[in-house]
């Protein structure tokens, strides 16, 4: 998956910046090329960035394969709960894991390359869909937080207080364990 979106994101960086040096003619000012320069090199660390963390993170998640519904069977929690529990604390161990840091970094490298592109009216602007990248799935997570928030607290304490799954861990394959199992 990383690699996906490592690739995704290649993609949307060498198009947007194929062509910003091609066009420049030599009346150009010198300054903007500079600061193109600036904003693409701090865009690319940011992307690389995120990339390996990310990589990181889902290598963890290999290595904690050792997850089984078991672990749920002293919880009296309705199946479909369990689920949303399960996906919510895995997409939650997964940021933290890639930490809030680095997503803020892209998403702010990502936003000051936008604002120089517009600024100089740069072809390769565009107005909207690369900000959402930095935010895909926003209503799905929120919406996963409020239906995790509606579990028993009583049970989302226990939940919480399973080690395993504050680490990052392969939760759709626990997933479809779970509803395999009932």
């Amino acid at each position: 998956m990383a690699v996906r979106y490592n690739i995704l994101l290649s993609c949307i960086f060498l198009s947007t910046f194929s062509n910003v040096f091609a066009e420049a003619t030599p009346e150009e000012d010198k300054y903007k090329a500079q600061i193109m320069y600036a904003v693409q090199k701090e865009f690319r660390a940011a992307v690389a960035e995120i990339g390996e963390a990310t990589e990181k993170c889902l290598d963890k998640e290999k290595e904690a394969s050792n997850l089984t519904p078991l672990l749920f069977n002293k919880i009296n929690i309705p199946q479909e709960e369990l689920v949303s529990a399960v996906f919510y604390l895995g997409l939650k161990a997964r940021t933290d894991c890639v930490t809030e840091i680095k997503y803020k970094n892209f998403s702010y490298y990502l936003s000051k390359f936008q604002s120089v592109l517009k600024h100089y009216n740069h072809p390769n602007y565009q107005e909207k869909g690369f900000l959402g990248i930095t935010h895909s799935n926003a209503v799905f997570k929120e919406l996963l937080k409020i239906k995790y928030h509606e579990i028993d607290p009583k049970n989302r304490t226990r939940l919480e207080n399973i080690p395993e799954l504050s680490k990052p861990f392969n939760f759709s394959k626990l997933i479809d364990q779970i509803q395999s199992t009932k």
